[in-house]
């Protein structure tokens, strides 16, 4: 009786090990999207402001 149920917490511990470790390199691959997302976000940001910047530049030479 108490053999069988040790085999099967044994097994319950296993599958919850391997679960853990899945979700461990998920987390991993998901940081590692976000700092790339995070890259991007930035170079898309300064793009939008060197372009505001040359459209402001473009503007006061429009109007001299």
């Amino acid at each position: 009786m108490f053999s069988e149920a040790r085999k099967e917490l044994r097994v319950s511990l296993r599958k919850l090990t391997k679960r853990v470790g899945d979700l461990r390199e998920e987390n991993k691959k998901l940081k590692q999207e976000l700092k790339v997302s995070k890259a991007q976000s930035k170079r898309l940001s300064d793009k939008v402001d060197h372009l505001k910047d040359v459209i402001k530049g473009a503007s006061r030479h429009k109007s001299n």
